[in-house]
């Protein structure tokens, strides 16, 4: 769904019939709409949005002994997961403007990331394949350019309650979703530590 249409239907939930170029509806919804976007990406770890990568370590980098610095994967919005190489969760990783630091007992060479994508937030077009996604982004864009057009504190109110109602019901089908897809059985058998099992 692309930006014109968002705006759109945001204004048609505030009686406005339509976005147009040069009008009162133009500068609050090209003023709202990236924050807007980012609200939402930010607001649960989307599957569309998800992605891994593998990350190799910045051999130039200087930083304390004993530590390793990795950068941050291209187009991240925020990270969700960070594992060593067998697969064991990072324990105390520190964010820096330059990277991640770990320590390098753990990730000597490699840090295995699960991140979620800027892409939707940066790009503004919404997925199609995630309706209640982009319903709620609509009325949480509809709520934020309430007040500059129609200076209603009440229908703002009901907007942003409606916004919330329309992201649980989002996270609720993206668990659900991606809970019933089935998994790779050699993906499975590759990713288990069978010495570990055995304990």
């Amino acid at each position: 769904m692309d930006r014109h249409t968002v705006f759109t239907l945001a204004l048609q939930l505030l009686g406005t019939q339509e976005y147009k170029e040069d009008s009162p509806t133009q500068h609050p919804c090209d003023v709202w709409y990236n924050p807007v976007l980012r609200i939402a990406c930010a607001r649960f770890n989307w599957t569309f949005a998800a992605r891994e990568t593998v990350l190799k370590r910045k051999r130039d980098a200087q930083v304390a002994p004993g530590m390793a610095l990795f950068p941050y994967p291209d187009g991240c919005l925020k990270i969700t997961r960070m594992r060593t190489e067998d697969g064991v969760d990072v324990r105390l990783p520190r964010l820096e403007a330059d990277g991640i630091l770990v320590d390098e007992d753990e990730c000597p060479e490699t840090l295995r990331v699960n991140y979620q994508s800027d892409l939707v937030a940066l790009g503004g077009t919404l997925p199609d394949h995630a309706p209640e996604f982009c319903d709620a982004v609509i009325y949480l864009l509809a709520s934020r350019v309430c007040m500059a057009l129609t200076s209603n504190a009440r229908l703002q109110q009901a907007l942003e309650e409606r916004a919330q109602m329309a992201f649980l019901s989002a996270i609720a089908t993206d668990r659900q979703q991606d809970g019933s897809k089935a998994i790779d059985p050699i993906t499975r058998i590759t990713r288990q530590n069978i010495f570990r099992r055995r304990r």
